[in-house]
């Protein structure tokens, strides 16, 4: 969606409150997808430390009701790491470097297939909707 300027709004104004508008769509965002993704990963790597016992976590409702029950409902809120420094060191220290680029292939491939379709396909529409203008002699 386009946002229009206000009639006799500065364009410094339009800019920063349009930056404002983002930047708190992208908080709300956030606060509405960090647990999720907390869930997310608790369930993803109970697989690894089961260790033959029944799984703790059962499907999304029951893992978010057991952390919040165990741990508080903060919980869900809480990182497995402490910040960017701890997350680089204790990643870098149990997979070495190369745990930084995993996953690179696939998504390089992915996004330059896309990149690829998307730019000729704006190209091709370009010049059916918008056709070159004919030359001058």
């Amino acid at each position: 969606m386009q946002v229009q300027k206000a009639e006799g709004e500065s364009a410094i104004k339009f800019f920063f409150k349009n930056v404002a508008t983002a930047a708190t769509a992208a908080c709300v965002a956030e606060i509405a997808t960090i647990p999720i993704d907390t869930v997310k990963v608790r369930l993803q790597i109970q697989s690894k430390i089961s260790d033959g016992k029944p799984p703790k976590y059962s499907g999304f409702l029951g893992t978010a009701k057991t952390i919040s029950k165990e741990e508080g409902f903060l919980a869900l809120y809480n990182g497995k790491y402490s910040g960017v420094v701890d997350c680089v060191s204790q990643t870098f220290k149990s997979d070495g470097f190369l745990a930084f680029y995993k996953g690179f292939t696939p998504n390089f491939l992915r996004l330059a297939s896309w990149n690829v379709t998307m730019f000729v396909t704006y190209e091709q529409l370009k010049g059916i909707v918008f056709p070159p203008a004919p030359k001058k002699e």
